[in-house]
């Protein structure tokens, strides 16, 4: 499952995250589905306004500010020395699928801050040269955003944070299905919110609170298709995008046995009959 945000401008509150106050890397990434493509929606915010004065911000713009361009992953940052804004190519967010998206932050370099949408890093990146370290900001992080003109109405699963800016082929694995629990950067996961049984179970970081209205949503992860999985020789492995994954034989329909990485599996015969998560 997955948090739907359905109205009374929902909001949850992570809480203050000391590990990313000052940082000279960052990493924010999550699923989102956004269910209103006429309007801005906030995804992720660190800061107690949504302006140009929060710490951080990741949010769809409908109509980028700079740029003009429709449809966009738009966000910023506040350094040391000032305020650094990106804005995605058009259309990358125009349906309402699910799509994977990620924020890095790494001082000092060019391209150190950019963006990722569904594993891909978008050509709109932009210079941190001289940018030391991100502005020591001790406010709550914010999913969606506790304010009418930006709510979010869609889902949200998986949301995490790093103090590691992560390597493009880290975050295409998240958007291939794995759980940022499985990434081999775990000591620098400061935040996760994986939102598919509630606020704060299991989590990384605060416990956190919301305001509004949510009900549950399909995961964006699932098997492909959902009732199959495909033939893999008992030698190998078939990564599906787990969630804190174990190996187990998985008898699917039409007698297909391989060995495949199942959510919550332990060894031994299983039959998958529809998505399966710990």
């Amino acid at each position: 499952m997955a948090l739907q945000f359905v109205s009374g401008v929902p909001h949850v509150v992570v809480g203050r995250i000391v590990e990313i106050e000052s940082a000279t890397a960052a990493t924010v990434a999550t699923w989102v589905r956004f269910d209103d493509i006429d309007a801005d929606a906030a995804v992720a915010v660190r800061g107690a306004a949504f302006d140009s004065s929060a710490a951080w911000a990741l949010y769809r713009d409908d109509v980028a500010h700079v740029s003009g361009r429709n449809n966009t992953l738009a966000g910023h940052v506040n350094t040391d020395i000032g305020r650094l804004r990106f804005e995605s190519a058009a259309n990358a967010l125009n349906d309402t699928s699910w799509h994977h998206v990620a924020m890095v932050f790494e001082a000092n370099t060019s391209s150190g801050l950019r963006m990722y949408i569904d594993g891909v890093l978008d050509p709109y990146s932009v210079s941190t040269i001289g940018h030391s370290n991100l502005v020591a900001d001790s406010t709550d992080v914010y999913l969606g955003f506790n304010s009418a003109s930006v709510q979010l109405l869609g889902a949200m699963a998986d949301f995490a944070i790093w103090n590691e800016a992560l390597e493009s082929a880290q975050i295409a694995n998240l958007a291939a299905g794995f759980s940022p629990l499985m990434l081999p950067v775990f000591d620098r996961l400061v935040v996760h919110c994986d939102l598919i049984r509630g606020l704060n179970r299991p989590g990384i970081g605060p416990a956190a609170t919301s305001g509004g209205t949510f009900a549950n949503a399909e995961h964006p992860r699932t098997f492909v298709p959902h009732d199959c999985v495909p033939h893999v020789s008992p030698a190998q492995s078939l990564v599906v995008g787990p969630h804190r994954a174990t190996t187990g034989d998985a008898v699917v329909p039409g007698n297909e046995v391989g060995t495949v990485f199942v959510s919550g599996a332990a060894s031994g015969a299983l039959t998958p009959t529809g998505e399966v998560y710990n």
